[in-house]
């Protein structure tokens, strides 16, 4: 009897351990199924070394299976994307490919209003939203992208799984001094690629031009400065050309190759690293002769305007 009456008092402890180990381990057990946390990594370099975290508004995750169809996709719209953040999924046991954009935010678009699970990963596009003259004019988000592929996910099962991101913009700072000192001129900075549109593995999708555009602000001296932030610089795609527009009398004052420009520091034996470095200082100071004193990053660069051009 005394027996019988332990094995009845024990009984709730062993029901409760049962249901929180499946719990737990299968998310309410849907049989089969496995549970995915999806965490993110980022090697932060240069000024965001200083940072704690990545400057993350929105996450977009999507699944893909091994025949490239659409499974799901979660967006997390107030991600605080610290070493610990991760997303949680459920999957049926199969092999996958995960990409994750981060800042998906309004000036970027998909290619497809509706992403069905007869979607293929080698259909859909992002792009930047320009206006009918393939131009923006505000600042881009700051665009991450992360994949992982041949994922193997086994039933009942909880794996951990890390997508490396990349970072996909740049920002350019002009600065200037030596020109004509007119308060009532206004300027523009202007930066045209082809570099708009990627696929859902972060490769170039077209070279349709896009035109980034910003207004100049003025410094004390009435010299104007500006900063634009553009997508993906590549030393093996020299599109990009940076001008110097005065918007009053619609003169341009400077245009280079932006990609020629920043690799000539090679010549100086300088480490140019687009993988790396996602911030460029640019100062023209412009001559009496209408030569162009150029700095960038504080590495000096002396050219003549006309060749640039």
């Amino acid at each position: 009897m005394n027996l019988f009456r332990q094995i009845l008092s024990l009984l709730p402890f062993l029901v409760l351990t049962v249901t929180t180990s499946c719990i737990r381990e299968n998310n309410d057990c849907p049989p089969g199924n496995s549970e995915v946390k999806v965490y993110f990594s980022y090697p932060l370099t240069g000024n965001e070394r200083n940072e704690t975290i990545l400057p993350a508004e929105q996450i977009d995750l999507y699944i893909f299976n091994e025949q490239g169809k659409f499974v799901k996709s979660h967006t997390d719209p107030s991600p605080v994307l610290t070493p610990g953040y991760y997303i949680n999924i459920i999957l049926d046991p199969g092999t996958y490919t995960l990409i994750s954009w981060v800042n998906l935010k309004e000036c970027y678009g998909l290619s497809h209003e509706e992403i069905t699970e007869e979607t293929l990963l080698e259909e859909l596009l992002v792009h930047l939203q320009t206006d009918e003259n393939d131009t923006i004019n505000t600042q881009i988000h700051p665009l991450y992208f992360g994949n992982l592929s041949g994922q193997q996910i086994h039933i009942n099962q909880e794996h951990v799984l890390t997508i490396p991101l990349v970072r996909n913009t740049y920002n350019i700072h002009v600065t200037t001094e030596g020109l004509e000192q007119d308060a009532t001129h206004d300027y523009h900075l202007i930066i045209t690629d082809r570099n708009g549109s990627y696929t859902f593995d972060n490769s170039f999708a077209s070279d349709k031009e896009v035109h980034y555009k910003s207004a100049c602000l003025k410094n004390d001296n009435n010299q104007p400065y500006g900063s634009l932030s553009v997508l993906r610089l590549h030393e093996d795609r020299k599109h990009a050309i940076l001008k110097l527009q005065n918007s009053t009398t619609h003169e341009i004052l400077y245009e280079c190759n932006l990609l020629e420009t920043i690799l000539s520091l090679r010549d100086q034996g300088i480490t140019v690293d687009f993988s790396t470095t996602f911030d460029y200082n640019i100062h023209l100071s412009f001559q009496a002769d209408m030569s162009v004193d150029i700095t960038i990053n504080d590495w000096k660069i002396t050219e003549d305007q006309e060749e640039l051009r």
